[in-house]
């Protein structure tokens, strides 16, 4: 007997099914946002020193072209854990600029993306090439501004980088690079708790040091969405009054930031302020004079 001959079964079902499958299993992959580089990732590290380079370039090419006294600007936002630390760097870079417009200025923070990067990141080596380059095209009758802002503790300072702590920064290594400025007369201004721990390691007859908080005691305004740290918007928050001294400005600072304190119910901070033998003539100029030349 012939055996009855069925048609063969149609696989048009089976294979739709399958093309349906992966169709789908595709836009679920298209829909899933990928996930962001690492700033510690080779990429991140590869677009930081590009965008370093080019902003070293850019202003070795704008301090050649200058003549006079100059003002060079060294800002860094040394956390990603909060938006205070680069609002602080970019607030300070702000208010200079509008006192100074011809201000040479190197910015780096940790508050950022690969995909958005727009300035260099604040790490140990950034900050050595930085004080390098200053150091090395600056003169005596320039002005030096290092700005740091971060979470600190005694002699310290933090570096985090994608929620992870790198080595921090210690007293004794942030003066050792800031011995590549030499002789030029310099501010620095420190936002962190025990910030004024640093300040007998860093003095020295050219500088002066403002802290934000005395040795043992803790700052305040570094909460993860914080726009600045208390210490920042007392000094920057408002267009600082050309016509007053530092002297001036830092004591209204510390009336500001007591005020505050007190009426959130906080714990002193006491910010700090040290000036060397050879900026005490400076700290009483008004802020529009800094970069006239001394008679």
């Amino acid at each position: 007997m012939r055996a009855l001959a069925f048609p063969a079964p149609d696989a048009e079902p089976v294979a739709t099914a399958k093309a349906a499958q992966s169709t789908e299993a595709t836009e679920k992959k298209a829909d899933t946002p990928a996930k962001p580089l690492l700033l510690t990732s080779k990429e991140g590290f590869e677009k930081s020193n590009a965008i370093r380079t080019a902003i070293r370039e850019k202003n070795q090419a704008a301090a050649k072209a200058m003549t006079g006294p100059r003002l060079w600007y060294a800002g860094f936002g040394l956390e990603g854990s909060s938006k205070a630390f680069a609002g602080d760097v970019k607030l300070a870079a702000e208010r200079l600029k509008a006192l100074y417009p011809g201000m040479i200025s190197y910015i780096a923070y940790n508050d950022q993306t690969v995909e958005q990067m727009e300035v260099p990141l604040a790490t140990l080596t950034g900050i050595e090439n930085t004080t390098f380059e200053i150091g090395k095209q600056a003169n005596p009758q320039d002005l030096a501004v290092i700005m740091i802002s971060s979470h600190g503790n005694e002699h310290i300072l933090g570096v985090k980088l994608d929620g992870e702590y790198s080595g921090p920064i210690t007293d004794n290594y942030l003066e050792i690079n800031l011995r590549k400025l030499k002789a030029i007369p310099t501010l620095i201004i420190i936002s962190a708790c025990h910030s004024g721990s640093m300040i007998p390691v860093l003095k020295a007859e050219n500088r002066i040091i403002l802290a934000a908080a005395a040795a043992d005691k803790v700052s305040y305004g570094c909460q993860p969405l914080s726009e600045n740290t208390f210490f920042i918007d007392a000094l920057m928050g408002k267009a600082p009054d050309p016509t007053l001294s530092l002297n001036q400005l830092f004591v209204k600072l510390k009336e500001d930031v007591a005020a505050r304190e007190k009426k959130e119910k906080l714990e002193p901070s006491e910010p700090q302020m040290f000036v060397g033998e050879k900026m005490k003539k400076f700290a009483d100029l008004p802020v529009s004079d800094w970069l006239k030349p001394s008679s």
